[in-house]
């Protein structure tokens, strides 16, 4: 098990549409509007798409945490738009997408990832879940079993294996009295290198669109720790389990359940957000496992 520990010292961060990707939204089975943002779609126009090297038939789908809008996940998604049609989800209550009172469980979540890729009519798909993002992307892997889904990436949360992760037993109570300041101390928590302080205010104001309730329900789902540990092992496609040292024993348990077809790393100094605190490392680790498991999005393979 490798780890990367050369960390830009300044994280980037930017709630901006990126050039080429457009704002999109559909309505869920469920009546709710889900929104989406989409680069590099399927057209009839794909001679010049070939030329210039991208692979429609390759799709990346970036899922957010909790709370977090998909915009968390623009910078990481742009850098991956010139070689691969990219999708990034606003999970119902978040972001762009609107705030039901129901849903907010891991089966209708994942309903969502599916009906988001049925909607796009997406093959061959790279699912990259981020915290409770990653859980949701596990429990679609496992509910719909679809022939067309070509790999996962799990991004720093646990899968079930190992000791129990520490949880701080006040933060309900803190987050029911004093919603705004919990969900500031959350997001500065999220990253070790710094990022601008007006950055930090988008994020935690997109944050808080997650209604309180929901926010709770999302975070006290009764699910057996060992489901996710089986969800991981049991995959019929390639992993890639990218984590801080918090999960560190938990990737080293994982890799000697799951012997193939599974690329851990552990990012030595960057926060829960490693994809933003050491960007570089991980999009690097990305490119190394979609050519490890031939999902390049060029014709040369770069």
């Amino acid at each position: 098990m490798n780890s990367i520990s050369a960390a830009p010292k300044t994280a980037g961060l930017s709630n901006e549409l990126p050039n080429g990707f457009s704002a999109k939204s559909f309505v869920s089975s469920d009546g709710v509007r889900l929104g989406y943002y989409e680069s590099n779609p399927v057209t009839s126009t794909s001679t010049a798409r070939v030329n210039t090297g991208v692979d429609n038939s390759s799709t990346l789908v970036f899922i957010p945490g909790w709370s977090m809008p998909g915009w968390i996940w623009f910078d990481t998604a742009n850098r991956f738009s010139a070689t691969h049609r990219v999708l990034v989800l606003d999970p119902r209550g978040q972001g762009a997408s609107e705030q039901p009172g129901r849903g907010y469980n891991y089966n209708r979540r994942a309903t969502d990832i599916d009906e988001l890729l049925q909607n796009c009519g997406c093959i061959k798909v790279v699912l990259i879940g981020w915290s409770l993002g990653g859980l949701e992307v596990l429990q679609y892997s496992h509910a719909f079993k679809s022939a067309n889904l070509a790999a996962l990436v799990l991004v720093d949360h646990s899968v079930g294996v190992g000791r129990i992760p520490t949880w701080d037993p006040t933060f309900f109570n803190r987050l029911r009295a004093d919603h705004a300041l919990t969900m500031q101390g959350f997001v500065q928590g999220m990253f070790k290198k710094r990022v601008k302080p007006e950055s930090l205010v988008l994020l935690k104001q997109a944050a808080l669109k997650l209604p309180l309730q929901p926010a709770i329900e999302l975070l006290s789902q009764p699910v057996p720790r060992e489901f996710w540990r089986d969800a991981v092992v049991n995959s019929p496609v390639p992993v890639l389990y990218a984590v801080i040292p918090k999960f560190a024993e938990q990737a080293q348990i994982i890799q000697g359940l799951r012997r193939t077809n599974l690329q851990v790393r552990v990012f030595e100094e960057a926060g829960h957000a490693l994809f933003i605190d050491d960007a570089t490392g991980f999009e690097a680790e990305m490119r190394d496992f979609l050519l490890k498991y031939s999902l390049r999005g060029t014709l040369s393979g770069q």
